[in-house]
């Protein structure tokens, strides 16, 4: 009964306050119903870095920062932080084997992420495909905080390039970036180094080859009661943009960015083929396979990852404020306001990750990822392959329709350039009829709102049963 009655006077309270946005309003929700969830809006997930990247308490940090945590981390965290600072080294395959070391006494704690993009993408079946490259499942991504002892809402996160960093290096520390807002952590919690610990001034009693033991944890992921799964568009959003120019219900100016090199693109053939054209990794099959068909979203506009970046001793880091906010303004537009929305979309979503966390956490526009990408609006075309199947042409998921995918005077299939491809050198994939004509191709991400809710098992089984014929 006393509850009953505190909950009235709050919310009473509440509603006779004249301020709209009242800040005690969203911790009504859990006192009300301790099992709600909150459902994000593009808008709620932004944040503007500093001009000075020095002056960043989350987001992209600088070195100068670690440094001053490392010292005395009870003095200088973060005012919203009670935990601990958890240092992960990202690597891909070959650590450097030099670190910034723990010092556990003052709650700094170090660890190395080895072969990071295999943890960090899933094999998902979306309804018509099955894809090796989607975001990992809630329960992926909880295992991987319960064997570091991560609690997402108390210990501040620092993703450090491990070595030099190079552009797929970075680029994957910002995809993990993503992963965890896209699970539900705060962005306070969260805070990439802007390049690559060897590319990098850090005093010698910070550095040596020491990490901490890994001794397990047991954090719920659900229990964070936030679904940002607003983060990832699905192509039968881009299908509704493209149709309707409405976005998410919404009338605000909608920009599609590519993120991929120029050459890729333009389909400019006037370069090695390998190049422009081939995977930038193998996360789609065969890396020396070439998808069904090049080209580009309609209406997307290029902002290539790279143009983003500069070269610090061997590898790469973020440029300036000042210098990423021109380099929008000039290939994009100067006229964008806080309203305009985003969606950023690459081959298999690691270069439009970097995009992505620079217009939502550098800048602060309001941005959502189409982490399939190129690969599977690309495999959604008619173009039959060899040994393989295409999706037939009344197929409610194809591709190559010219308000969908440009240049379409003609589509560029890439089986039809021989002897430079040609059929055999082209990636093969199956698809049964039945998918083909599926009711829906977010099935991965229906999976991930039932997770969030606890509808769902811990998420080993990251391919869910394909559906019956909707045709009977």
């Amino acid at each position: 009964m006393k509850k009953i009655k505190l909950l009235l006077i709050i919310l009473s309270l509440t509603l006779t306050c004249k301020k709209s946005d009242y800040v005690f309003t969203p911790f009504l929700i859990p006192l009300l119903d301790p099992n709600s969830i909150t459902e994000s809006k593009l808008e709620d997930l932004v944040q503007v870095s500093n001009s000075d990247y020095n002056l960043n308490e989350n987001g992209i940090v600088t070195q100068d920062t670690i440094i001053r945590w490392w010292n005395n981390w009870n003095l200088n965290r973060p005012n919203n932080i009670r935990g601990k600072l958890i240092l992960l080294h990202i690597a891909e395959t070959s650590p450097s084997g030099i670190y910034l070391r723990p010092k556990e006494v003052n709650g700094v704690y170090s660890y190395l992420v080895n072969n990071a993009e295999s943890i960090f993408r899933e094999s998902r079946f979306t309804g018509v495909f099955t894809l090796p490259h989607l975001l990992p499942t809630g329960g992926k991504v909880q295992n991987f905080l319960r064997e570091y002892n991560i609690n997402p809402t108390e210990d501040l996160i620092v993703l450090i390039p491990d070595g030099s960093a190079n552009e797929k290096l970075f680029s994957l520390c910002f995809r993990i970036w993503h992963i965890l807002r896209y699970w539900g952590i705060d962005h306070r919690n969260l805070a990439v180094l802007n390049g690559g610990r060897a590319d990098l001034s850090f005093p010698a009693n910070l550095v040596n080859n020491f990490l901490s033991d890994k001794v397990g944890g047991s954090f719920n992921l659900p229990s964070l009661r936030r679904d940002n799964t607003v983060l990832q568009t699905t192509n039968q959003d881009l299908f509704t943009f493209l149709r309707t120019n409405r976005f998410l219900n919404s009338n605000s100016k909608v920009y599609i960015i590519d993120a991929r090199t120029n050459l890729e693109f333009t389909i400019d053939r006037s370069q090695n083929w390998a190049y422009s054209s081939r995977a930038a990794s193998p996360w789609y099959g065969d890396i020396t396979k070439f998808l069904p068909m090049e080209g580009r979203i309609n209406q997307a506009l290029n902002l290539p990852s790279a143009d983003f970046l500069e070269d610090i001793g061997s590898g790469k880091r973020l440029k300036s404020f000042n210098a990423i906010q021109n380099e929008i303004n000039s290939k994009v537009s100067a006229a964008i306001v806080r309203s305009d929305r985003f969606i950023v979309y690459s081959r298999n979503g690691i270069r439009s990750s970097l995009v992505g966390f620079i217009l939502q956490a550098v800048v602060g526009y309001p941005t959502s990822y189409y982490d399939n990408g190129w690969t599977e609006w690309s495999l959604s075309s008619g173009r039959a392959t060899q040994s393989s199947n295409s999706l037939p042409f009344d197929s409610p998921w194809r591709t190559d329709f010219s308000e969908l995918t440009q240049p379409s005077s003609p589509f560029v299939y890439n089986a039809d350039y021989t002897p430079e491809v040609g059929a055999a050198n082209v990636q093969k994939f199956t698809i049964l009829f039945s998918e083909a004509f599926s009711r829906s191709s977010d099935e991965h991400k229906k999976a991930d709102k039932a997770f969030i809710n606890n509808r769902a098992s811990s998420g080993a089984t990251s391919l869910p049963s394909r559906p019956g014929n909707p045709c009977g």
